[in-house]
C-alpha cells in the first residue's frame, strides 16, 4: 500500500501578529516564569497565531481549494481592528490544560471566521463542532502537572497589557513537527481591501 504521508501536510488558518502583539506575549511568557509555574511547555512568541481555523491533516491537491476558499471567505473584507488583553485558560484556572490571553470579542473577526468556516465546508472540511473563542495560546500543561498554583500565578502577574493591531489578511500555514517543536510556513496569504 503506497506511504500517502508523503502527499499530506499539516495545515491551519490564521491572522498573522504584528511584532508590538508578539513582544506583549513574549513578556506576558516570562513574567508567569518569574512567578515559578513549572511543567508547562511555552510556545515560542514568534509561532503564535489567531488560529480561525484547523484543517489537520491534508493532501496536498486540496491546496488550490483552500486558497479559493480563502479567497471567497475574504470578499469585501476590509481590514480591522483587533484587541488582545487578559490572561485566562482551557477548560478554566482551576484545572488548566492551555493558557492564553484573550482576543476581545469582535464583529468583523466573529463574521470572518464564520465565513470561512462555510467556505472550507464548501470544499469538504468538516465545520468546528464547538463555539469559536478566540484566543492566542501562550502555553500547553504536560500531562500530570500539578497545575493549581496557575490561577495564583496568573492573578499575581495580573492581566497581560492590552495592544490592539490591524487584522490585514489571512494566512494558511503548514506546521511541522521537529525535535525543536513545531515549525510553521505560511503556504498562502489572502490580503484584506484597506
Amino acid at each position: 500500500m503506497p506511504d500517502d504521508s508523503a502527499n499530506n501536510i499539516r495545515a491551519f488558518v490564521a491572522i498573522e501578529l504584528p511584532e508590538n502583539v508578539i513582544k506583549m506575549l513574549s513578556d506576558t511568557q516570562h513574567g508567569l516564569k518569574s512567578e515559578g509555574l513549572s511543567g508547562i511547555g511555552f510556545v515560542r512568541p514568534e509561532n503564535i497565531h489567531l488560529t480561525l481555523k484547523f484543517l489537520g491533516d491534508v493532501d496536498k491537491g486540496r491546496l488550490t481549494a483552500i486558497k479559493e476558499a480563502l479567497e471567497k471567505a475574504t470578499e469585501s473584507v476590509k481590514v480591522f481592528t483587533v484587541t488582545v488583553e487578559g490572561l485566562g485558560a482551557f477548560p478554566s484556572l482551576k484545572n488548566p490544560r492551555v493558557l492564553w490571553v484573550g482576543v476581545n470579542e469582535n464583529a468583523m473577526l466573529s463574521q470572518l471566521q464564520d465565513r470561512l468556516e462555510k467556505a472550507l465546508f464548501d470544499v469538504g472540511f468538516e465545520k468546528e463542532g464547538r463555539p469559536f473563542k478566540p484566543h492566542l495560546t501562550l502555553a500547553r500543561f504536560k500531562t500530570g502537572t500539578d497545575a493549581r498554583h496557575c490561577g495564583k500565578a496568573v492573578e499575581a502577574l495580573g492581566q497581560s497589557q492590552k495592544q490592539t493591531f490591524s487584522a490585514g489578511s489571512l494566512v494558511l500555514f503548514e506546521s511541522r513537527l521537529s525535535a525543536k517543536g513545531a515549525e510553521y510556513k505560511a503556504l498562502e496569504k489572502v490580503s484584506f481591501f484597506n
